[in-house]
Formats: C-alpha cells, structure tokens, sequence
C-alpha cells in the first residue's frame, strides 16, 4: 500500500470515528475484522485502541459494526450488478441528501442511513432471474440485504476481494461525507425494495410483517433437538426457562454443534411476547456451565418434569444421541450428590473416583458412582492428557 493510499485510509478511519461508528481493522481484500469483534458489537472501539491498530498498520480494509453501538447506522447493499441509482430512488439528489452512497464491485451499491430504530437483518429478493450460484452451489437472485444490529460492513476506501474499491458516490466539497440524518430504516428499506420489484416485475405473496419487515418463514433443522426446542413457549422465562435453555445447551453441545451455530440458533428464538431479547452474556456464561458439565442425561432427571419431558423426548429422536445402552454419566468432578463431591483421580494406570464425605470428611477410592439410575463414570483421560502437567484450581485434603 502506497503512503499516500495508506494516509487516506487513516484520514477516513478518524472521519467514521467522529461520526460516532465503531470502527475496526480489516485485511486487505477480506470482509471481516482482523481483530475478535463479538465484544465490540456491545463495546465502543477507544481512540488508543484505534491508534494502536493504525500504528501496527492494520487499517488496510475499513469494517464498522452497524446498528445501535454505531450510533443507530444500518446498511442497505443491494446485490444487483451494474443497477443505476434512479432505479433505486425515486428521487436521486434528494436520496444523496439523506444517505452514504457507495459502490462497490461490479456496479453494485451500498447505501447507509441512520435511525433511532435499526432492526437486525433481513434479506429480500427482487428479481425472478437468476443472477450467480453461490460458493455452495445454491442460485442466487438479485436482492437487498439490510445489515444492523450485530454485522458489519465494509466502508470505502477499502479493497474488494475481487482487486475494486469501494467508493463514496456522494462525497462533499471536502471530500467527505455529511452526517446522516435520522431516518426511519425500515420505512426506507422497505421503499427500496418495493420500487426494485416494480422495476423487475416481481411478484411476492403476502407474508407476515413485524415492525414493517416481512418475517421469514424458520427454516426446519434436520436434527430434532432444534425443532422441539423451537417450540418451547414460556419455558424460556423465569427460573424454569433457565433451567431448560441449559438442558437445551447441553443437548446441542452433546449433539457437536459449535458455539457459533447455538449462539444463532439462541438469538433467533431468544423473544417471549416481544418482552425479552437475545442476552448474549446470559447465553455464553450457560454455554460455559454446559461444557463444563457436559450433563446433558444430568438434567433430564433433575429440572422440572416439563423440561426433563421434552429433553428426555427429543434426546431419543437426535440422530446424534448415544445408543440406549451406553446410558453411562462420565465426568472429572461430580459436586451435584447431596453432601458429596467425586474428584477423578488415576489409580495404577486406571481412571477413578475419590468420594468425599464433606459432613463427615471421610473418602474412598471408588470406579464409579451410581446417580439414581445412572451410573457416573470418571471421564476417559488419553495418553497426551495423562503426561501433561495438570496445575490444581485448589486444594481439598481427602483423609491424612
């Protein structure tokens, strides 16, 4: 990158953070952030954080995080190749008052609003003609996509993959933006894509709306621990709800699927009666707790009997769900046992339990330990696992 390249790309990363974006570093030619962004989705980016990333050069690429941390910005791309801005706006000097207007590669364009209200995202076709197959061999149409809380998007004057630079179609006189004033998104995404229909002649059957975004139908998961969890209703609320979105987790985590996939399936379902929203927080500290325990049989047996009826139920129908007859609990430690604690330790080679009396400070070496009906075993520890060096968390003395 040239000096003078490189001290526009700064001039423009101190010009969006004035403008009240959370801006991040992204690689040249790349689409999302060189640095983690989960936490900057709720933590506003600092100026010394900042200039340690123009410092370190990692300013190639400009991505900001949409939404409310961005000071209410949402992004309109609309994905049509070569589409001229009268065919988006009615009015096009007046559209270059009220938005960012960019373009990206092949004609495309990007246009940003600010509003009070942004909602998350939504992505609607606009043409009946197929316009490319996707990198999963799916067909893709010509479509608007409204980006907001919690995505990203990248800002000129950064580089497409595909070797073009994003640039701004309305700058000012200084070769800046004006601010944006506040719109209402979804009003204005909406007109957008009603005059790209008109234009294409494409016709859409009514649908359900919420907040003047047509809602998509939720597509049906193969695995049935996600379809029986979907229609859990009140159970997400009150201690019975955090009871079974952690017997939920544990299913899922039993089930291999990754934290990215549960945390999307979460922020899909996490609304009761439109009171209660997606608790990202909430959701990692109860992934947490579910990996650490990895008990998914555990809580079948323990929660509330509605709970452990539709876990037991829909544990039986997952593809993924151990044979009947390995119904065993295996675990490192066990402090669920009334008054007790299992501690796995290695005996002669062999994998073990101490159990601990804590009333009474007695303990024994046993190999397993039956709970109720089940029998909790100590966890397998592999060859690798067992020569490495294992530093304790505390200390507990089990007998002289």
């Amino acid at each position: 990158m040239s000096k003078a390249n490189k001290k526009a790309r700064i001039e423009w990363v101190q010009f969006y953070f004035r403008e009240g974006m959370n801006i991040l570093p992204a690689r040249l030619g790349k689409k999302l952030p060189r640095v983690a962004w989960r936490k900057y989705q709720e933590q506003f980016v600092t100026k010394e954080e900042i200039d340690e990333w123009t410092e370190k050069g990692y300013y190639e690429n400009i991505f900001v995080v949409m939404g409310r941390i961005s000071n209410g910005t949402c992004e309109f791309d609309v994905d049509i190749e070569n589409i001229e801005l009268k065919d988006i706006f009615e009015d096009v000097e007046e559209a270059k008052k009220k938005f960012w207007i960019a373009e990206s590669s092949k004609g495309r364009k990007k246009i940003y609003c600010r509003g009070e209200t942004v909602t998350e995202k939504n992505d609607q076709i606009v043409s009946n003609e197929q316009s490319g197959v996707s990198a999963k061999g799916k067909p893709v149409f010509p479509h608007v996509e409204y980006r907001g809380n919690n995505h990203g998007s990248i800002l000129p004057p950064s580089i497409h993959e595909t070797g073009t630079q994003y640039k701004w179609l309305n700058p000012n006189k200084k070769g800046f933006l004006d601010s944006l004033p506040i719109l209402n998104t979804i009003t204005e995404y909406n007109a957008i894509v009603e005059r790209l229909r008109k234009k294409f002649d494409y016709k859409v059957p009514e649908r359900s709306t919420k907040e003047g975004i047509p809602v998509k139908g939720r597509k049906k998961k193969i695995r049935y621990c996600f379809q029986e969890s979907h229609d859990c209703g009140e159970l997400w609320s009150g201690q019975q709800g955090h009871n079974f979105r952690v017997a939920v987790l544990c299913e899922l985590v039993n089930c291999n699927y990754t934290d990215t996939e549960i945390y999307n399936f979460f922020m899909t379902h996490d609304e009761i009666g439109e009171t209660e929203k997606y608790n990202q927080k909430k959701t990692e500290d109860q992934l947490k707790f579910a990996r650490k325990k990895g008990l998914h049989k555990w809580y079948c047996v323990s929660i509330q009997k509605k709970c452990e009826e539709i876990v037991d139920k829909y544990c039986k129908i997952c593809p993924r769900y151990k044979k009947e007859s390995d119904i065993s609990l295996y675990v490192s430690n066990f402090d669920m046992i009334p008054g007790k604690h299992l501690e796995e330790i290695i005996v002669d080679g062999n994998e073990a339990f101490v159990l601990y009396d804590k009333e009474t400070g007695e303990w024994e070496i046993i190999d397993e330990y039956m709970y109720g009906d089940t029998p909790v075993k100590p966890y397998k520890i592999d060859l690798e696992q067992r020569d490495a060096v294992i530093f304790p968390d505390g200390v507990d003395e089990y007998g002289s």
